[in-house]
């Protein structure tokens, strides 16, 4: 039993140190309910949170709802720039 709960804890902790972003989306201060209000379905909700995670993981102090909102946001004004100039070249 407590060799059980070793192997369970460094599995934990193998889990942590191989997939960091797993514990950051975990406490990610927007939810995906949030981002199905703001128009987002499916695989982008998935893929939002996943990219929200992996910038608070470089920085923590930017995990609060205002500024993961303001980041979303940015990144959609990008986006939509990409996608306009895409339809200049004719693509």
């Amino acid at each position: 039993p407590a060799l059980d709960k070793v192997s369970e804890e460094l599995s934990e902790l193998r889990r942590a140190v191989e997939h960091p972003e797993a514990a950051a989306l975990e406490g990610l201060a927007l939810t995906g309910r949030e981002l199905k209000s703001l128009g987002l379905r499916g695989e982008a909700i998935g893929q939002t949170r996943r990219r929200l995670a992996e910038h608070i993981l470089a920085h923590p102090e930017d995990n609060d709802r205002r500024t993961l909102l303001r980041l979303w946001r940015s990144w959609q004004r990008e986006q939509a720039k990409e996608e306009g100039t895409d339809q200049g070249r004719g693509g």
